[in-house]
């Protein structure tokens, strides 16, 4: 990937989300209100108040967090997410 991509500010300059009031964040299973927003897209196909971020070694959204949240409640420790101990 290039190198201006390489900093932490780059994946929040969206005119697009900043405009709307969307939200991104790394989706993290154990929060309630991300959580909340992947059932909504599970049952609507709509992210709803929460957007995130797609995630290596992910290239999309959804993946990324369907990935995660299957790890965290099934209790696999996963060498992909190392960040979440198991439940």
């Amino acid at each position: 990937m290039p190198d201006f991509t390489d900093n932490d500010h780059f994946m929040n300059r969206s005119t697009v989300l900043r405009r709307h009031g969307s939200g991104r964040a790394h989706f993290d299973p154990t929060n309630e209100a991300h959580v909340e927003s992947m059932r909504t897209f599970v049952s609507t196909g709509n992210w709803g108040k929460q957007q995130f971020y797609p995630e290596a070694p992910f290239t999309d959204v959804p993946t990324t967090v369907l990935m995660k949240y299957a790890a965290h409640r099934e209790g696999i420790q996963s060498r992909i997410f190392p960040e979440y101990e198991p439940a």
